[in-house]
């Protein structure tokens, strides 16, 4: 379901969107357990955020994050920090010591994730497929656009990327921003894919949910206002 608000906008009542999913499975410590793919975005005053990551957990409240961020242009080293989780039966997983803080599972290793700093980060967690990866692992057309997007200074795009499989992808993408449309935008950028599933295209980071699924966190530089962008395959009728 996709719900939003309408509330008479505000300082105290923005616009707010989101959607519902539906839970599956029971809720333990044991809901964790592998590797999940975390993207996430936030703003605090001006300042634009952006995060691509993973959480590895042992099943048994054990995890340790991977988080590479960028706020306002600024691209941060990846942060690793082993911290513990609990699990609630109803879902709600909070983290004693990380930039994430609440993740709502919809099923394992999957939900909603949401921060407890100024930026009011938000986003989502999603179980990796079985590794190991490679630029072979991305091959055929996938759609991408531009998620979380919380400031109107951003850019955002939406498009078509082909990768060869050899570390070549043609890309053809429209841009929105402030100062109007660009459409057409036609490009051939190489990407590199490490075992793990992280991997970089044009100088952008990127990690792999699965063969069908890619998360880039838009950090190209001079952009102030990074965004994560989302790539999914399709299959033509």
């Amino acid at each position: 379901m996709l719900v939003a608000s309408t509330d008479a906008i505000s300082i105290t009542a923005p616009v707010v969107t989101g959607e519902m999913r539906l839970q599956s499975g029971t809720f333990t410590n044991a809901s964790l357990n592998g590797i999940s793919v975390l993207h996430t975005a936030g703003i605090s005053g001006t300042s634009r955020s952006a995060s691509v990551g993973t959480l590895t957990a042992n099943g048994s409240g054990s995890v340790t994050a991977a988080i590479t961020t960028d706020t306002a242009g600024t691209l941060a080293p990846v942060a690793n920090t082993t911290t513990t989780y609990a699990v609630a039966a109803n879902g709600r997983a909070t983290l004693a010591a990380s930039a994430v803080k609440v993740v709502y599972l919809t099923a394992a290793n999957a939900g909603f994730v949401v921060g407890n700093d100024a930026a009011t980060t938000t986003g989502e967690l999603e179980a990796q497929a079985a590794g190991p990866f490679s630029a072979s692992t991305l091959t055929g057309a996938f759609s991408f656009g531009t998620e979380n997007v919380g400031s109107n200074a951003s850019s955002t795009e939406v498009g078509i990327a082909t990768p060869d499989g050899s570390g070549t992808a043609a890309l053809s993408i429209d841009l929105s921003s402030h100062s109007g449309l660009s459409i057409d935008n036609n490009q051939s950028s190489t990407y590199t894919v490490n075992a793990d599933g992280t991997g970089t295209i044009s100088g952008d980071s990127f990690i792999i949910v699965s063969p069908s699924k890619v998360v880039v966190l838009d950090s190209a530089s001079g952009n102030v206002n990074p965004d994560v962008v989302v790539l999914e395959k399709y299959v033509c009728a």
